[in-house]
């Protein structure tokens, strides 16, 4: 499997689209924006000729150079096609064995960090429970002595 087809599966399996549409003469709105990420990405990162990104999702040459030049205007305007194209183009790199390793690598500690943080969150959290539980359990405890000395002392 080569880069190019390798990247297009990875692609349509994060955004959840069927190849088999995505390939297809549809022009859906969600189709077309999802083949021109993919067309811009293959292109611009890549260097993918025309003709081969063509041929990966059915269509000629032309096709290709009207994606991207539609990228190229979007991504101007549309910060969402912005945000699209960076999470493909992390996917791209992900695969692409020639890509340099240090952006790659910056990508991956990125994600590690957020990931991270999200957990150092939760765990606070849950100490913060634990940290109640104690106090409720104590206090409980101290309670029950209470009591057992008032028992003991009424016998």
């Amino acid at each position: 499997m080569n880069v190019l087809t390798e990247f297009l599966d990875s692609y349509l399996t994060s955004v959840k689209a069927n190849k088999d549409e995505f390939i297809s003469k549809s022009r859906k709105r969600n189709l077309n924006d999802l083949r021109i990420i993919y067309c811009a990405v293959a292109r611009l990162e890549g260097n993918f000729g025309l003709k081969e990104i063509g041929d990966t999702i059915n269509r000629d040459h032309a096709t290709v150079i009207h994606a991207v030049k539609n990228y190229n205007a979007l991504s101007d305007v549309d910060k969402k096609f912005k945000e699209d194209y960076s999470k493909a183009k992390h996917i791209f790199r992900l695969i692409n064995p020639d890509h340099s390793w240090p952006e790659h690598i910056h990508c991956i500690i990125d994600t590690m960090c957020l990931s991270n943080n999200k957990l150092r969150k939760l765990i606070a959290i849950k100490d913060a429970r634990i940290s109640i539980n104690e106090d409720e359990i104590l206090s409980l405890k101290n309670k029950i002595n209470n009591y057992k000395l008032e028992f003991n002392g009424n016998s």
